[in-house]
């Protein structure tokens, strides 16, 4: 179980989605609120789909040595107490940034 609070979760998604290609502009491009929420509303859902989490590792990850520290990370037994298929995509999204060394996260 995630201890992330909501604001975390969502810095998690957006540092996974940089780390991805999604660069937030800056300068004139930036509008204010409204803008700042459109551009986040564009960003993939890595920390509620599966799927998206999936994808995106698997296009970050293609080097062997990545593939199998991401793997421990995913598999890490103090931050999985459940069967492996029971796996959220946060739990999916914490290995990612910790394999990609992309965020601070909890321990």
């Amino acid at each position: 179980m995630s201890t992330l609070t909501d604001s975390e979760i969502e810095e998690l998604r957006i540092a996974i989605a940089q780390e991805m290609g999604f660069n937030r502009p800056t300068g004139d491009t930036c509008y204010g609120a409204k803008w700042i929420q459109s551009y986040l509303d564009a960003l993939p859902p890595y920390t509620t789909s599966l799927d998206a989490i999936q994808q995106a590792a698997i296009e970050r990850f293609k080097d062997e040595d990545e593939q199998a520290r991401f793997e421990v990370h995913l598999l890490n037994p103090t931050n999985v107490p459940r069967f492996v298929w029971q796996l959220t995509p946060i739990d999916w999204c914490i290995a990612f940034a910790r394999t990609a060394k992309i965020w601070r996260y909890k321990v």
